[in-house]
């Protein structure tokens, strides 16, 4: 006797029962269910000889909640832009922002120090961006490795879950941690290139890509890459994390797909940015999302070009799109962290707020098309007979295509909802053959 049919309805309700836990989650890590927030200043991670003399500390900031009683949270270290100049600090009001409100929502924030440029010739100088570069990958490591030392051998004060260790960073910040995560060996950096980056702290950039993180070398879950780049696309290899890519197309200073930084008036190398960054993790079957806002410059929720200040006014931060960005990343942190507390629908009745999709074809050979009610922001999910979101994207439009040849063959669920307003959920079951 044939048993499929009865397999599909127990699959079904099976996915139903796990989607409705994670959607009935409680809202912290979502909302800013805290109004209280504590901030620990100036801790010590290490320090960098300055080219012109000196020894510089290196420091960093903790936010974390007030009154919270979770054994453990998730942590998200932030790592600023300025174009590696060395007036812009770990308070720059973007990052102070970004940090205090994840805080709000039940997570550590942590925003580093790395070393910036004191001498504005190095502008012109075809290796000084390169080693600064480098420089910066070096203190971002010796930031993470100061703190897992914190979690696992000085009494873990921040109480922080060293399984799910998030990182991200805007401009040169992101710039930075692309580079430290996604360069595996300092020659995949060119000749000339490579050895610009050994001049730096004597040669230790070698030891510091080759030991990621004193060790650890997957201790970072997922990237933020706010309007960053990368030397060349060329160089990434399939690595365990996970990518947030957000970027203006009409960003001029970090460009949206490829060119020279700042413009082309310094001597800095063309870039790729993020768009090609997030088409290649795709193209090697990495999880990568991706919102890139349509006619925004630099940084799209900060009014840092000639175009948004027209458009927006002088108000250094446009607050509609920075609380689009919050809660983009707030989704794809919450969709990758366990929750303490969630609440299990007895029944598989599916929610009112869940409405049936249709996806085509299906069964589903190499891709299946999606007609979305509505043109907006949408973000799909597909879910896999655990209950776990094994690909996750941001698209805009009514229709999208989504490419599924590297799922395996067997049953899922496709859940697609806005980021920002989230009441509605579509859903659809596919078929992978």
């Amino acid at each position: 006797m044939r048993r499929y049919p009865t397999l599909l309805f127990f699959t079904f309700l099976f996915l139903s029962l796990n989607i409705q836990a994670q959607e009935e989650c409680t809202q912290r890590y979502r909302e800013k269910v805290f109004p209280e927030i504590g901030l620990d200043g100036n801790i010590s991670f290490g320090e960098w000889i300055a080219p012109q003399g000196g020894v510089r500390p290196l420091r960093y900031d903790v936010y974390y909640p007030k009154n919270d009683t979770a054994t453990l949270r998730p942590l998200v270290v932030l790592w600023h832009g300025g174009a590696y100049m060395d007036m812009f600090t770990k308070e720059s009001p973007d990052i102070v922002m970004m940090a205090k409100d994840l805080a709000r929502m039940g997570y550590v924030a942590i925003s580093p120090d790395y070393r910036g440029i004191r001498d504005i010739m190095d502008f012109f100088n075809d290796g000084g961006l390169i080693r600064e570069v480098a420089g910066s990958a070096i203190d971002a490591n010796k930031a993470i490795c100061h703190i897992l030392d914190q979690i696992e051998n000085n009494g873990n004060p921040y109480r922080i879950n060293k399984d799910e260790i998030f990182a991200g960073g805007v401009s040169g910040g992101a710039v930075t941690g692309l580079h430290a995560l996604l360069v595996p060996t300092v020659d995949d950096l060119g000749s000339q290139n490579a050895t610009w980056a050994r001049e730096v702290d004597n040669g230790i950039i070698d030891e510091i890509i080759n030991n990621k993180f004193c060790g650890h070398t997957n201790a970072i879950k997922g990237f933020i890459n706010i309007s960053g780049a990368i030397l060349d696309t060329s160089i990434i290899k399939k690595v365990p994390i996970s990518f947030l890519n957000i970027h203006g197309t009409a960003d001029q200073i970090v460009m949206f797909n490829y060119g020279k930084p700042l413009g082309g008036v310094t001597a800095a190398p063309a870039l790729y940015g993020s768009k090609p960054v997030h088409e290649k993790l795709l193209s090697l079957g990495m999880h990568s999302e991706a919102l890139f806002s349509n006619g925004l410059g630099h940084v799209p929720f900060m009014n840092l070009d000639l175009g948004s200040i027209l458009k927006y006014g002088l108000g250094l931060i446009n607050m509609d799109e920075y609380d689009k960005t919050l809660k983009l990343i707030s989704n794809f942190l919450f969709n990758q962290i366990s929750c303490e507390k969630k609440v299990v629908t007895p029944t598989g009745i599916r929610p009112d707020n869940q409405i049936e999709i249709n996806i085509y074809p299906n069964p589903v050979n190499n891709s299946f098309e999606i007609k979305m009610p509505e043109n907006k922001l949408w973000q799909i999910q597909i879910i896999d007979i655990t209950g776990k979101a094994i690909q996750q994207h941001s698209f805009s439009g009514n229709n999208y295509i989504h490419h599924a040849e590297s799922l395996a063959k067997g049953i899922y669920i496709v859940k697609i909802s806005n980021p920002i307003e989230s009441e509605k959920v579509y859903i659809s079951k596919m078929i992978k053959q």
